[in-house]
């Protein structure tokens, strides 16, 4: 149960600091015009 738990949050963690790093490698100026989330 733990290592569920500990799996899911690393996931999630990881998910983040994926997505917003490409953002900032690679930012998207159709999304900065937009306020989509």
């Amino acid at each position: 149960l733990i290592v569920d738990i500990a799996f899911v949050v690393f996931y999630l963690v990881y998910a983040f600091v994926f997505t917003w790093s490409y953002d900032t490698i690679f930012p998207d100026t159709d999304a900065k015009k937009s306020n989509a989330t």
